[in-house]
């Protein structure tokens, strides 16, 4: 998989379409397919000013800093094969 953009800062109130490219398989998947693939989504307060390109480097420090305020979301990922 290729996510684009894989970290990012949003103010509140605004939201962001991240984009969650496939790099193929190497066959078609069954009609009864159990994908086990997983996101694993992190948001944590960013009170600082951070170019786009900064935030993976600034996001350790983040972590560290505001680690109890830490929100995760797993999203699964579900194929739908097509007839």
């Amino acid at each position: 998989y290729c996510v684009r953009p894989n970290a990012s800062v949003i103010a509140p109130g605004e939201s962001l379409d991240v984009a969650i490219i496939s790099q193929g398989l190497k066959e078609k998947p069954s009609a009864n397919f159990k994908c086990k693939d997983k996101f694993l989504v992190v948001t944590l307060p960013c009170p600082y000013d951070v170019a786009e390109s900064g935030v993976a480097e600034l996001w350790p420090k983040l972590e560290a800093q505001f680690k109890s305020q830490a929100t995760n979301k797993k999203i699964r990922v579900n194929y739908l094969v097509a007839e």
